[in-house]
């Protein structure tokens, strides 16, 4: 049976952990989860037509991305001995604004890209992995409507990808840098590409089973 191709796709996945974790395939699960499972299915809805030519991707990242430059082989850790589950998820949430940048100059709004992040948002995730950091500023979180008001303002008013770059915030196009250093990257979004393309294509080698399996 035929489907209808998706309109809206939103890559909302995120865990930040605090004790290291190896998936089945030998990935560390923060990055498996963060990163490298919505590049694996938003490329193979795409290539298997599944995505519509009109519609939008969006890609939601965090605040905590600020904190990190683009990096590529450390996002990956597999010795627990050299795991911070927090810059973990920093570096992956920046992985998901240059991943952004690359679908974009890729596929030339066909369908568009946005990336966001929600501000901080009383969610399981905050109570479970950052306990302190929730009872310091809980007057402060976003509730999970507040968090996603932005993700629905943007499926409904479909602004055009910022050819500059950058990363919504309450309505509004923010910088995707606050500090200079995080500019300063051997990496580009290329890089990027190439790099969760050759972590997805060693699950296949495996034999593994596929990450996204299209109906008939």
């Amino acid at each position: 049976m035929k489907t209808r191709p998706i309109d809206v796709l939103v890559n909302n996945v995120g865990v930040l952990l605090n004790e290291h974790q190896l998936t089945e395939e030998g990935f560390e699960a923060s990055f498996a989860t963060n990163i490298l499972g919505p590049y694996v299915l938003t490329e193979e809805l795409k290539a298997a037509d599944r995505l519509a030519e009109n519609g939008l991707v969006i890609n939601v990242s965090s605040g905590g991305m600020y904190g990190s430059a683009l990096k590529l082989h450390p996002m990956n850790r597999t010795n627990p001995k050299r795991f911070d589950g927090m810059h973990a998820y920093a570096m992956h949430k920046r992985a998901m604004v240059a991943l952004t940048r690359w679908w974009n100059q890729r596929w030339r709004g066909t369908p568009a890209v946005q990336v966001m992040h929600p501000g901080w948002v009383d969610t399981e995730g905050v109570r479970n992995a950052l306990p302190l950091f929730r009872r310091t500023l809980q007057a402060l979180l976003r509730n999970a409507a507040q968090g996603a008001d932005t993700v629905l303002w943007l499926a409904d008013q479909r602004p055009p990808p910022p050819a500059e770059g950058g990363i919504w915030l309450d309505r509004a196009l923010q910088p995707e840098h606050e500090f200079s250093w995080t500019r300063k990257s051997e990496h580009t979004p290329a890089d990027l590409a190439d790099y969760l393309e050759g972590m997805s294509a060693n699950v296949s080698k495996e034999g593994k089973p596929s990450w996204f399996t299209s109906s008939s």
